[in-house]
């Protein structure tokens, strides 16, 4: 016989515990739930943030071997050029909207490759480098280049390095990341 409050459903059995016990149910179910949502999302974001620093890495490149083929591409003195335009990109690449710490995280380096015409053989020339390292180390080789017109005299590499931090930096559970474009012009 129910008592007190407690509703009566047709069948006449009383269902006030069994409330109860669906209220803690669900708390429960809420609580195994609630974790695994967060975590999908904050993973979520994370990729979202990977792909977007992977974009401008490329870009970084990308700007700057086409700065480099563009404005020094007749110079007679390619190191004093390169120079030149090293500064203002790298200005551009530490600005707080493009990457976070690039100056300590980041590197770019411009260089500019030069056609053996006789042997048909590419050689490094110079190398201008910035950010966390100013030491030109090259992460490719002649076999990167695929299918280039040898008739070209010089060749301009734009390279950028990114040391990429994850958002959730947990001392157990932290992946370091390094994010790496060139492009050649």
């Amino acid at each position: 016989m129910p008592q007190g409050n407690e509703a009566k459903n047709p069948v006449g059995f009383s269902m006030g515990k069994d409330r109860r016990k669906q209220r803690g149910q669900a708390l429960i179910e809420f609580m195994i739930f609630l974790p695994l949502t967060v975590i999908f999302a904050l993973s979520l974001i994370e990729v979202g943030m990977i792909f977007n620093t992977s974009q401008r890495v490329t870009n970084l490149s990308r700007e700057a071997a086409n700065t480099a083929s563009r404005l020094c591409g007749e110079a007679a003195d390619i190191k004093l050029c390169l120079q030149d335009i090293a500064l203002p990109i790298l200005i551009n690449s530490a600005a707080p909207e493009t990457f976070r710490d690039f100056s300590t995280r980041g590197q770019i380096m411009i260089s500019a490759y030069y056609w053996d015409q006789d042997t048909g053989v590419l050689s490094p020339g110079v190398c201008i480098a910035g950010g966390k390292s100013s030491i030109c180390n090259s992460r490719f080789d002649e076999s990167s280049f695929g299918t280039l017109d040898k008739s070209l005299d010089r060749i301009f590499v734009g390279e950028c390095l990114y040391d990429y931090k994850t958002l959730m930096n947990l001392s157990f559970f932290s992946i370091p990341l390094e994010i790496y474009d060139h492009t050649i012009f």
